[in-house]
């Protein structure tokens, strides 16, 4: 390649056609921190620092020792402030090979809840000489050889919006003790994990004493007599193919509580439902979900009276439609796993040429769609 001296560094119409417009989304990017891919970074050029959270830096397995103490304090947005643990320089890349760059990076190791992995602040885009659009949610820099670039992921920061919660002192204080409770009862340890695990959700009782509860997704399960939320919106994603190469893209957000194989029985019906819309009379179903495909061959048995039902709904839709249905792996049906994650977050995105619906209630408790609006012709 050859050199390219002073490379002008612009943004194009073309640059913000890949997302949802309007939007107001923050800049959320994945970078490469030392030898770990680190996904919700927030870029911030209001921010002085470069802010690395200490649970990132545990699941990064550094060191302690490698943090260089310091007396600086930091001060949140409702003026509390925050001491940190130290600094740390690590190696940072940016941008897809060969366009990229690597630079070391000093971040002061806070610990304090957050919905990011860690912040990049004014003082590293400056000497990366880079440039950002929050419109195009991208960054730019110049390179050796032109100009690198770094994507936002719009699904990523609507996540991160919905997971950015900050517990009151009450609940911070209940939390807290609980834990010391189940560490000294040897109940509990600490351990690290690259992942994230479980949400904690704190609800006060008649007693006015809090109860913690962990893993949301089966609350009223664990404690039925409490009457407790919980459960997100699912989604579902459906790309058909015509043997004369039309495409028809599909999503739709499931707005009810749903289990995970509920939820892709779910996906299969709205998708022979689409196909039979098209009077289609034969088709070949790629899908994700080994156990759904393995039950409608007949190669699984249903054993819950619910998955039963589902069965029976897939068989109906069935009539007059020959169907054959293989299993791929989830890295072989990207598009349609997107549609589904991008119906399925607390601000749905409609995405450009693609139909979107919402249903309020399950398959085998009765159908009930809207259609929310489509840029598709």
């Amino acid at each position: 390649m050859a050199w390219v001296d002073n490379p002008i560094v612009g943004f194009l119409k073309e640059n913000a056609q890949r997302f949802h417009h309007p939007h107001d989304d923050a800049l959320v990017v994945g970078i490469r921190v030392g030898d770990y891919n680190t996904h919700w970074v927030l870029v911030d050029n209001g921010s002085f620092a470069n802010i690395l959270y200490y649970l990132a830096f545990q699941q990064m397995r550094i060191e302690r020792e490698r943090l260089i103490p310091t007396n600086a304090s930091l001060v949140r947005f409702r003026g509390t402030k925050v001491y940190p643990f130290g600094v740390v320089t690590l190696p940072v890349t940016v941008g897809d090979y060969p366009w990229q760059i690597t630079k070391d990076v000093t971040f002061v190791v806070v610990d304090c809840s957050s919905a990011y992995n860690a912040i990049l602040g004014r003082p590293t885009l400056n000497s990366w000489k880079a440039v950002m659009s929050t419109y195009h949610l991208m960054i730019k820099f110049p390179i050796e050889y032109g100009v690198g670039e770094m994507h936002g992921d719009q699904v990523a920061a609507r996540e991160c919006y919905i997971k950015k919660r900050v517990f009151a002192q009450e609940r911070n204080r209940a939390i807290a003790e609980e834990v010391r409770k189940l560490q000294d009862a040897e109940f509990i340890k600490e351990v690290y994990y690259p992942d994230w695990l479980a949400n904690i959700v704190m609800v006060k009782k008649a007693n006015r004493k809090w109860r913690m509860c962990v893993d949301s997704k089966d609350l009223n399960k664990a404690c039925p007599k409490e009457s407790l939320m919980s459960w997100q919106a699912g989604g579902a994603g459906i790309v058909l193919h015509s043997s004369e190469g039309d495409k028809i893209k599909c999503m739709v957000r499931l707005d009810f509580p749903t289990a995970n194989n509920e939820a892709e029985y779910e996906a299969l019906v709205a998708g022979l439902d689409l196909a039979k819309a098209t009077k289609a009379i034969s088709m070949v179903v790629y899908y994700n979900s080994q156990v759904v495909t393995s039950q409608v061959n007949g190669d699984y048995e249903c054993k819950s009276e619910r998955m039963k039902k589902y069965l029976k709904q897939v068989k109906r839709w069935m009539v007059n439609l020959q169907a054959k249905f293989k299993q791929i792996p989830r890295e072989e049906n990207k598009q349609t796993n997107r549609f589904a994650k991008a119906a399925s977050v607390e601000h749905m995105l409609i995405l450009s040429e693609v139909l979107s619906f919402v249903q309020l209630s399950s398959l085998i408790e009765g159908i009930d769609v809207k259609e929310i609006g489509s840029n598709s012709n």
